[in-house]
């Protein structure tokens, strides 16, 4: 794609997130239910080597069996070939040699900032939105009294709504800031995301009713959907093209590891070991995202003008 095409480009892939997640919410809550309510009919199930089935562990099964098939359609993916694949020389166009792991490391060891900054800022983003995605159900349960299957359903609603919707947005400010010459067009949006995300995410598990606190959910998750796809199109922009897949791997890594090391972990610590009471888990969730999106936003905020000098070095050896 085109540079200025890039951010909504990269925010239609990254709204499939938003609508697994949603599937898995809305979807889990519902299989969850059916298979406790086909279970009670039937009083249980017992299964050679696991014992007496779960309806838990049937949502698993059921959920699990179709990606066996679905994955087999990645045999009919064939791999493009990229304009970066070639370079045009004396004699025409000939391939360009990988880039070597040490010039990778070299590139890094200059722009560490900008890659610090960048990387650092969006996990620490999906820190937050994970913390909300793993410990939600149990802050509807524990708060509000809520079934399973009755905040799963919510939330997975919410997270189709304002994830996909936030990431959309996110996408075409990109774009729009991308035509309007503006360089740092993307990593402000990040910035500005991580920054407005903080009083709702901070309010939300305070609010003494569970509709208020699904009404403070939906601009939430909006906010931290929002930087995913320009977050990617930061990549493709600060990397030389041949560098590209290993910096997003990068990037995807420091989403797993901290979005799913730190975050949900820390909300558990903060509950069992600072308040000692699983009732308090609204207080450790509000303290928790309050203090990983004011730290996103400072890495983000630390790499805005050390990004704008290797948009302008990488541009200016295109030309």
């Amino acid at each position: 794609f085109p540079r200025e095409k890039r951010p909504v480009a990269l925010s239609v892939f990254s709204a499939g997130v938003y609508l697994g997640l949603a599937a898995a919410f809305s979807g889990g809550a519902y299989l969850y239910r059916f298979f406790e309510t086909w279970l009670e009919s039937r009083g249980g199930l017992v299964m050679p080597l696991m014992g007496e089935v779960q309806p838990w562990q049937l949502v698993f099964v059921a959920v699990g069996l179709p990606g066996l098939f679905l994955s087999t359609l990645l045999f009919t993916v064939r791999e493009p070939k990229r304009r970066s694949d070639y370079a045009l020389g004396d004699k025409g166009h000939t391939e360009v040699e990988a880039t070597s792991f040490e010039s990778v490391l070299v590139y890094f060891k200059v722009n560490w900032r900008t890659v610090l900054g960048h990387n650092m800022g969006i996990a620490l983003i999906s820190a937050a939105a994970y913390s909300r995605d793993l410990w939600n159900v149990a802050f509807f349960e524990r708060t509000h009294g809520w079934k399973l299957y009755e905040s799963g359903a919510w939330y997975g609603a919410l997270v189709l709504l304002a994830g996909v919707f936030g990431v959309m947005v996110g996408g075409r400010l990109g774009n729009f800031l991308a035509k309007r010459k503006i360089v740092t067009g993307n990593m402000q949006i990040m910035f500005y995301a991580a920054l407005g995300g903080i009083p709702f995410s901070l309010g939300y598990p305070l609010m003494p009713s569970p509709e208020f606190s699904l009404l403070f959910l939906f601009p939430a998750i909006f906010m931290t959907s929002m930087p995913y796809g320009v977050a990617a199109a930061a990549i493709q922009e600060m990397m030389p093209p041949r560098m590209r897949g290993f910096a997003s791997a990068l990037m995807l890594s420091a989403n797993s590891i901290i979005g799913m090391g730190i975050g949900p972990v820390l909300v558990a610590l903060v509950t069992d070991h600072l308040f000692s009471d699983e009732g308090a888990l609204q207080y450790s969730l509000a303290g928790v995202t309050f203090f990983i999106q004011l730290s996103a936003a400072l890495f983000i905020f630390s790499a805005l003008k050390p990004y704008e000098r290797t948009l302008r070095e990488i541009r200016s050896n295109e030309s």
